[in-house]
Formats: C-alpha cells, structure tokens, sequence
C-alpha cells in the first residue's frame, strides 16, 4: 500500500507542523500488474483530480518508494514537479 499526502504551500504556513493527520479521502485505481512499479504515477494524478485539483496545485511531492524503475516513472507522470537535494 501506498500512502500519499499533499499540502500546499500557503496552508503549511499557516498551519505550522502538523502533530496528526486527517484522511479526508482514499482513491484507488488499477494498473496491468505485468507492468510493476508504475502504480504512483497513475495514482497521484487521479488522487489530486478526484478533489478538483490540478498538479500545478500542488507544490511538493514526498514520493518514497524503492523502485527505481517507479522513481523514473514519476517523474515522466509528473513532469512540472521538481526534486529537492534529498530525493
């Protein structure tokens, strides 16, 4: 399982760190499983469209994952995002 979390800039602001964490919503999609390590990049763009976002609405992605071969995946799913020194 994978669990993805966003926040944007401004409400991180405004919000300080955080001490819990709400689900407002879980969303599922389904991937030909003869193709392995491409589930986050089909469903990050489907989690933040089921709410009435955009990418662009997001300002940071934490993707953490052994996969390289996911890694290069998300990163062509996800091209306007971009990586920090850490990952």
């Amino acid at each position: 399982m994978h669990l993805a979390t966003a926040i944007c800039q401004k409400d991180g602001k405004e919000l300080g760190p955080l001490s819990a964490l709400n689900i407002t919503g879980t969303y599922q999609v389904g991937v030909d499983p003869a193709i392995m390590g491409v589930g986050l990049a089909i469903a990050i763009p489907t989690a933040v469209k089921a709410p009435r976002l955009e990418l662009d609405d997001i300002d940071v992605f934490e993707i953490n994952d052994f996969l390289i071969k996911a890694f290069i995946d998300y990163l062509d799913a996800l091209a306007n995002t971009f990586l920090t020194f850490f990952g």
